[in-house]
C-alpha cells in the first residue's frame, strides 16, 4: 500500500494515482492506493497533487520479480542423478538461496551452488522441493526480503518379491509412488519367460530371468523403471524303490 501526504498547508489535494507499464495494477481512492503485481517486470507509479491549480507529479519504479523452480516432476530410482535449478525473472542483483528435500529418504540434495543442486534419487516415494532465496532489497524494517516457493517430485521404483517358481499363481509386482496422478505400464521384456498384466503388474512366471519394465506417465512426461526377475523351475525327485508302509521324504530342486 502507497500513501501520500502533503506537508505546509492545511488544504487536502486531489490525487491522481497513474500506473505506467504492465507489472502491477492499482487499486483504491484518495490519497493511498494498492498496488498488486501482475507480471514480473517494471512499471513506474506516478502520483499528482493538485492545489488550487498547482500540480506536483512524482515518480516512483516498482519492480515485480518472482522465484520458479525447474526440475522434472518424475525420477526412476535407478535413472541416476538429475539438476534443479531456480530462475528470478525480474531480478538482478544478488541473493542467496537456502535449499531442502523435505524427505530425505525419498531425494536428497547435493551441492553448493545458490542457482542449482543435484537431485539424488534414493527411493520411490514423493517429496517436497523447498527454496529460500534472500534478496539483496530491504523491506520496511530494514530486514532482506525473503521469497519462498516449493515444487512437487515423484521417484518410481519397483517393489515386491523378485523371486517365482514357474508354474506358481499370479501375483504381482508394485510400484512405489503414491500419487494417484501419475499412470503405470508394465511391460515383459519377453512374454515366453514371463507375461505381465499391464495395468496391474501381476505375473505369470513360465521359465529364466526377464527384465521387467515400468513404464510412469506425469503431465506428459515419462520415465522408466527396470527390474529382473529370477524365474526357477521345480523338478520333483522321489524315491524309485517304495516299500509298502514305510515312509519317504519328496524334494523340489530349484
Amino acid at each position: 500500500t502507497f500513501t501520500a501526504s502533503v506537508s505546509g498547508t492545511s488544504e487536502t489535494p486531489v490525487y491522481t494515482w497513474t500506473p505506467e507499464g504492465s507489472a502491477v495494477s492499482i487499486s483504491g481512492s484518495g490519497s493511498s492506493r494498492t498496488a498488486t503485481a501482475s507480471q514480473t517486470g517494471s512499471s513506474t507509479l506516478k502520483l499528482k497533487a493538485e492545489i488550487n491549480g498547482k500540480s506536483k507529479i512524482i515518480e516512483k519504479q516498482l519492480i515485480v520479480y518472482d522465484l520458479s523452480i525447474t526440475c522434472d516432476e518424475l525420477y526412476a530410482k535407478s535413472a541416476g542423478n538429475k539438476t534443479v535449478s531456480i530462475q528470478l525473472p525480474g531480478y538482478d542483483s544478488s541473493y542467496s538461496a537456502a535449499w531442502e528435500s523435505e524427505t530425505e529418504t525419498v531425494a536428497v540434495l547435493s551441492g553448493s551452488s545458490d542457482a542449482s543442486r543435484t537431485i539424488q534419487p534414493r527411493a520411490g516415494g514423493t517429496t517436497k522441493i523447498i527454496v529460500t532465496a534472500t534478496l539483496a532489497y530491504k523491506n520496511l524494517d530494514n530486514t532482506n526480503k525473503t521469497i519462498r516457493r516449493e515444487k512437487t517430485i515423484h521417484v518410481v521404483e519397483i517393489s515386491g518379491l523378485t523371486s517365482f517358481i514357474a508354474g506358481e499363481k499370479a501375483r504381482a509386482l508394485s510400484n512405489v509412488s503414491p500419487d494417484s496422478s501419475i499412470q503405470y505400464k508394465w511391460e515383459s521384456a519377453d512374454s515366453t519367460k514371463a507375461e505381465i498384466d499391464q495395468n496391474t503388474g501381476k505375473i505369470t512366471a513360465k521359465n529364466g530371468n526377464v527384465n521387467i519394465k515400468l513404464i510412469a506417465s506425469l503431465n506428459g512426461k515419462s520415465v522408466t523403471e527396470t527390474k529382473q526377475i529370477k524365474i526357477s523351475t521345480c523338478n520333483v525327485t522321489e524315491p524309485t524303490d517304495i516299500v509298502k508302509g514305510e515312509v519317504y521324504n519328496c524334494s523340489c530342486i530349484i
